[in-house]
C-alpha cells in the first residue's frame, strides 16, 4: 500500500493550500489540496511531511500535529494510506513562486466549501477532502481513521473510525456517524444490543500498547488449559517492541479479538512504537491513538465473537479457573470484541504465561464452538501496572462503566459479563 502525507499549514484563519493546475495527468488536476506527497524509503510520515513542505513551500515546520490517517481505495489509482497533519508554527515565509505542482495560496477557512451552501464554490475539492477538512477544522476532534472508497472520481462510501458515515435529509454526508459532527461524537448502540458491524477482516498483524510477546501458536488454540498453579515463572521476557519487566503485581489488562481494529490503525500504532524505539521516548501521539482504539472498542468493531453468550461463558470460566491460585481476580468485563481484567499476580507467577494460558485455551474452545479455525485473539495485548490507590479506583470505574460507555447497557448491573 502506498504511503503519503498531506499537511494543512494553519495561520489561524487560513490554510496554505495548493491549486493543482500544473500537470494535466495529475489525479487531482484542478483541485485545491494541502501540501504533501509520497513517502520515500525509510521515511516516517513526519519526516516525509517535513520534507514535502520544505520542497513545495520553502517553510521549515517547527510545530505540527498528526491528526489522522486516511485510507483511499480506488478502482483507478493505487490504494494508499495518507497521513494527515496540520502545522501551526514554522520558520520563514512561504515561497509562492514555487510552482512545480501548482499554485500556492492562503485560503480562508470560512471559504472552504465543506458544507452545503457554505464557502466559495469556486474552490474545487475532492468530496472526501471535505469530510476530513471538517474534522481538521474542529480542534477538539481526536485522532481519527477515515476510509474513502472511490469509483473513478466519485466517492462511493466513507467510513469514520470503523462506522459508515450518515447522511442528512438532502443526501449530503456528515463528517461523523449519526450526524454528530459538531461534537465529534459517535452515537452508541442501544442498551443491550450486541451489534456487529460488517467489515473486512483487518489482517493478521496486530498491535497493542505495552504488550507482551507470547508464542505465535497462542491465538490459534494450540495449547490445552494447564493445571492450576503449573505456569512457568519468568521475570523478564521478550516482546515484539520493548522489553517488559513483570515485578509489579497489580495489573490492568486488555486483550482483543484479532479483527477488533482496522489494519491502518494497527500500522500507525506500529509506526509510533518504531518512533519510540528510534528516539528513546514515547511518542506523545500514542495517547491520541489510544483514544481512537477506545472508540473502535466502543463501536463493537469486527467479528465480535464475544457477543455469543456461549463464547463469553468460555472466557468467563477461564478467568475464574486460576482465581486465588495464580492471581486474585479483582474485576473483569467481557465486551463483544475485547476483555478487560484487573488482577493481582500471586507469588512468582508470570503475567505473560497467565495471558498465554487464557488466550490459547479460549481460542481453541471458541474456535471449536464456532466451527472455525485460525487466529482468534490479537497477537498483542495491553497491560498497565496500578500505580496507587487513585489509579486503582479510576481503573475499576473504567471497567465497570465500559458496557454503559459502549452503549450495551443502561447501568453496569444490567450487563451480565461483568464483575
Amino acid at each position: 500500500m502506498k504511503q503519503t502525507t498531506l499537511c494543512y499549514i494553519d495561520n489561524g484563519d487560513s490554510y496554505l493550500m495548493l491549486h493543482r493546475v500544473k500537470k494535466e495527468n495529475d489525479a487531482s488536476h484542478g483541485k485545491w489540496i494541502g501540501v504533501g506527497g509520497k513517502c520515500e524509503q525509510d521515511e516516517s510520515p513526519d519526516e516525509c511531511m517535513l520534507r514535502e513542505v520544505r520542497e513545495e513551500t520553502g517553510l521549515e515546520i517547527t510545530r505540527w500535529h498528526y491528526r489522522g490517517i486516511v485510507t483511499f481505495i480506488s478502482d483507478t489509482w493505487p490504494n494508499e494510506y495518507m497521513h494527515l497533519f496540520t502545522a501551526t508554527e514554522w520558520n520563514g515565509e512561504p515561497d509562492m513562486s514555487i510552482d512545480d505542482e501548482g499554485k500556492l495560496a492562503w485560503i480562508k477557512k470560512s471559504d472552504l466549501p465543506v458544507m452545503p451552501g457554505v464557502g466559495d464554490l469556486a474552490l474545487t475539492l475532492w468530496e472526501g477532502d471535505k469530510i476530513f477538512l471538517r474534522l481538521l477544522l474542529d480542534e477538539r476532534q481526536p485522532f481519527f481513521s477515515l476510509k474513502l472508497v472511490y469509483v473513478q472520481d466519485e466517492m462511493t462510501s466513507a467510513t469514520l473510525d470503523g462506522r459508515p458515515l450518515g447522511t442528512t435529509a438532502d443526501g449530503t454526508r456528515t463528517a461523523c456517524p449519526r450526524e454528530d459532527i459538531e461534537n465529534g461524537r459517535q452515537q452508541q448502540p442501544q442498551a443491550g444490543s450486541l451489534r456487529t458491524n460488517e467489515h473486512p477482516q483487518a489482517g493478521s498483524q496486530q498491535y497493542g500498547t505495552r504488550t507482551a510477546c507470547p508464542r505465535k501458536d497462542m491465538e490459534n488454540g494450540g495449547q490445552q488449559q494447564p493445571q492450576a498453579g503449573s505456569l512457568r515463572t519468568r521475570e523478564n521476557h521478550c516482546r515484539k517492541y520493548l522489553p517488559h519487566i513483570e515485578k509489579r503485581k497489580l495489573q490492568f489488562i486488555t486483550y482483543r479479538l484479532f479483527d477488533s481494529l482496522p489494519k491502518e490503525v494497527i500500522d500507525t500504532c506500529k509506526l509510533l512504537t518504531h518512533n519510540w524505539e528510534k528516539n528513546g521516548y514515547e511518542d506523545p501521539r500514542a495517547k491520541n491513538m489510544m483514544s481512537l482504539i477506545d472508540r473502535y472498542e466502543d463501536a463493537s468493531y469486527g467479528s465480535c465473537f464475544l457477543r455469543n453468550p456461549r463464547v463469553a461463558s468460555i472466557v468467563k470460566e477461564n478467568l475464574l479457573f486460576h482465581d486465588g491460585k495464580l492471581y486474585n481476580l479483582h474485576h473483569w468485563c467481557i465486551i463483544p470484541n475485547h476483555v478487560h481484567v484487573l488482577i493481582e499476580v500471586l507469588g512468582d507467577n508470570s503475567l505473560s504465561e497467565i495471558l498465554h494460558s487464557w488466550r490459547s485455551y479460549t481460542a481453541q474452545r471458541a474456535n471449536e464452538l464456532l466451527g472455525r479455525s485460525g487466529q482468534f485473539w490479537m497477537h498483542e495485548y495491553f497491560d498497565r501496572y496500578i500505580r496507587d490507590q487513585r489509579h486503582y479506583e479510576t481503573t475499576v470505574e473504567y471497567i465497570l462503566n465500559n458496557p454503559v460507555k459502549s452503549g450495551l447497557a443502561a447501568t453496569p448491573s444490567d450487563w451480565p459479563w461483568l464483575q
